[in-house]
């Protein structure tokens, strides 16, 4: 688990202004697990690209064509909700830093802090993702720099 998650728990009990929370991590991570179960406890909105595949029934009906309007529709959702002074956590496998980037601009032109954990759990993945794909996915893995930790100070 990543070595920033005590340093987030500190900084979200005392927090009182939204901030953005950046969970990243191969699929089977336990980063949606992370996300569910900081949302609940610091009353932030939980947002993942992944959502936007689910129909009215909570099913999961993924459309490889239609990953950018996800990646789109999970963008526009922190901001509005950042907009409107709620705190967000968006779970996303992220690995590379430019899929990082817009939440980390939006978060500094909305002048809010924003936190970064990465999730390296090995679960089986939810949505039943090939080994091989996550392989090349962890070959492709960009960590984020140490300045961008920064953020959140």
């Amino acid at each position: 688990m990543s070595k920033q998650r005590p340093q987030f728990i500190e900084f979200a009990e005392k927090q009182t202004k939204p901030y953005l929370l950046l969970i990243r991590g191969l699929p089977g991570s336990g980063k949606s697990t992370l996300a569910r179960e900081l949302a609940k406890r610091f009353s932030l909105q939980h947002l993942e690209a992944d959502m936007f595949f689910e129909n009215e029934q909570g099913e999961y009906q993924f459309e490889p064509d239609k990953i950018k309007d996800a990646h789109s529709w999970c963008q526009n959702k922190a901001r509005e909700s950042l907009k409107n002074n709620q705190s967000v956590v968006v779970s996303n496998t992220s690995v590379k830093l430019w899929e990082i980037k817009p939440y980390r601009q939006m978060a500094k032109r909305l002048g809010l802090k924003v936190f970064y954990l990465e999730c390296d759990g090995a679960f089986d993945s939810v949505h039943s993702v090939p080994q091989a794909t996550i392989e090349k996915m962890r070959n492709k893995w960009q960590t984020i720099p140490d300045s961008w930790h920064q953020d959140n100070c």
